[in-house]
């Protein structure tokens, strides 16, 4: 049998003989939010109170898992194995179709994350991971030292750009600022007493 979160809680602190004040309690939130959260009224949004629940009170037992996403919601999974997910298909007999039915997103969409033209948004990669019922890295490939240094070098290169950038705009404001102050002096001795 499948818990949602608040089932999971419940049974968990049964279990290990906890009321719904001492979960309040031990997280900060009043016990009336626990009672709504059991019920299914309500979800935890804090990953981390979330977490922390999870490991107290083992509820990996009712089949929920700590998870390892980024706090980020939005942007793209990086280092997306398009190989396994494109074996997982076959191995399921699942097609773009059924797939991209499922996690809300045209069949096209899946064809690109399998020619690796792009990555999921990290949106649709939970939907896809949760369709599976695996855990968040399933279908993340470990990169090799030397890949990780290659990518860290394109991000200091990116940011490198982005610090180039900001100077520039920064040296360009400036150069308005001087160029305004100079206008004033000017206007100001052209038009001595504030005349236009």
């Amino acid at each position: 049998m499948k818990f949602s979160f608040g089932e999971a809680l419940k049974e968990a602190r049964k279990k290990q003989d906890l009321t719904q004040k001492d979960v309040a309690d031990f997280i900060g939130l009043p016990q009336a939010e626990i009672s709504r959260i059991e019920l299914g009224k309500r979800d935890l949004n804090d990953r981390k109170s979330k977490e922390i629940l999870i490991d107290l009170l083992e509820m990996e037992d009712f089949g929920i898992r700590k998870n390892n996403r980024p706090d980020k919601p939005g942007g793209f999974v990086t280092n997306f194995d398009r190989d396994k997910f494109a074996h997982v298909l076959v191995k399921k007999a699942l097609s773009y179709k059924d797939i991209a039915e499922e996690i809300g997103v045209h069949p096209a969409t899946i064809s690109t994350w399998l020619r690796g033209k792009h990555s999921p948004k990290m949106r649709s990669y939970e939907k896809l991971i949760d369709f599976f019922d695996e855990d968040f890295d399933f279908l993340v490939k470990e990169l090799d030292p030397e890949d990780k240094i290659q990518q860290m070098r394109k991000k200091v290169k990116k940011l490198d750009k982005k610090v180039s950038s900001i100077e520039k705009t920064v040296d360009f404001l400036l150069s308005q600022i001087e160029n305004r102050s100079l206008y004033k002096r000017l206007k100001n001795k052209v038009f001595p007493g504030g005349k236009k």
